[in-house]
């Protein structure tokens, strides 16, 4: 105690008082992870914030994140909702932003095309007719195969014959969301007699 009447009076050598301590305030930004094409608009990204104090123990969480549309693109939007804090010292942290906004690249799933042969009568040529398919095109998905040609490797008659296709391509709505691993396939049918 300091002052021109100070010695006029006594002080307690300690004290005590009370004070509050409030939540320090995060933005929370997020970072959208590209993927490939799976038919859906979920997104998967990677949430963080420089404001968490060294040691803390913070992570974050999300309810969503959604592209906005299925289809293959790059730098797509991506929305983020439902942001918040766990870990041992989320209650020290105010989460300001409970939404965000990203990009991310969705690239073409890869498929490979399989060709069935149909039989033909013969007709002294080696055209064939091929049915063409894949197992790997998400269902609901607006999509068919198409070929340049198709042929038998010889026109005689006979049962098990290779038939060559060339100049595969995918048609339809949701061509675009896919990519032909191979454009030439190999299957066998019959040529019989008339």
């Amino acid at each position: 105690m300091t002052g021109t009447d100070a010695k006029n009076y006594t002080a307690n050598a300690t004290a005590l008082s009370t004070a509050d301590i409030t939540p320090k305030g995060l933005t929370v930004l997020a970072v959208a992870q590209d993927k490939v094409y799976d038919g859906t608009t979920t997104s998967f990204v990677i949430l963080s914030s420089s404001g968490v104090i060294r040691g803390d123990s913070v992570s974050f969480t999300n309810t969503a994140a959604s592209l906005n549309n299925k289809n293959v693109g790059t730098n797509k939007r991506v929305t983020v909702s439902g942001i918040n804090a766990l870990g041992t010292d989320a209650r020290n942290y105010s989460v300001i932003n409970t939404t965000a906004v990203s990009k991310a690249t969705v690239t073409p799933s890869p498929i490979t095309v399989v060709a069935t042969g149909i039989d033909k009568v013969f007709d002294g040529n080696t055209n064939a007719t091929v049915k063409l398919q894949s197992y790997g095109v998400i269902l609901g998905d607006s999509l068919s195969f198409t070929s340049t040609a198709a042929n038998f490797t010889s026109s005689a008659i006979g049962v098990n014959k290779t038939v060559k296709v060339s100049g595969i391509s995918a048609i339809g709505i949701d061509a675009n969301n896919y990519k032909l691993v191979k454009t030439t396939a190999s299957t066998a049918a019959a040529i019989t007699q008339r």
